[in-house]
């Protein structure tokens, strides 16, 4: 079993303020803690190491103590650490629901990342731009 999603459309703005059509490895996911969830639209990133979300997520899906998990500091661009603390929860992608531990900060105000652990973990991801299609394949089958 594979599922096949398309690439997302961004539009941009360039410097000169021409508006462009961007393809991102962008895909809609549902973000489960227990019976709550919540549907968003996630980044597939292969350089980010874990899977990070902003803390409202963890709020509207019901994360009693999002602080309550173990912390960990992650640099982004800026270079100064934010600080974003560890809640299991799970991810459906399609019809496939697996548990995942993502990573929750109130400061972190970009969009999810899909990173190596959980993410790359369970699937085998297969980037085709020429197609502007994204391939997953479950781990186990």
């Amino acid at each position: 079993m594979s599922i096949k999603l398309p690439y997302y459309k961004e539009v941009i703005i360039d410097s000169r303020g021409t508006r462009k059509s961007q393809l991102r490895p962008k895909i809609k996911i549902r973000v489960f803690k227990k019976d709550r969830y919540v549907d968003v639209l996630a980044l597939i990133d292969s350089g980010a190491n874990y899977c990070l979300f902003p803390g409202e997520i963890g709020d509207i899906v019901g994360i009693d103590n999002i602080k309550g998990g173990n912390e960990l500091d992650f640099f982004g661009l800026s270079g100064k650490p934010i600080s974003f603390y560890l809640n299991n929860i799970e991810i459906q992608v399609s019809n496939y629901r697996f548990p995942c531990e993502g990573y929750f900060s109130y400061k972190y105000k970009g969009p999810p990342l899909l990173g190596e652990n959980g993410f790359f973990s369970t699937f085998k991801v297969i980037f085709n731009f020429q197609k502007e299609e994204i391939e997953l394949v479950p781990n186990k089958m």
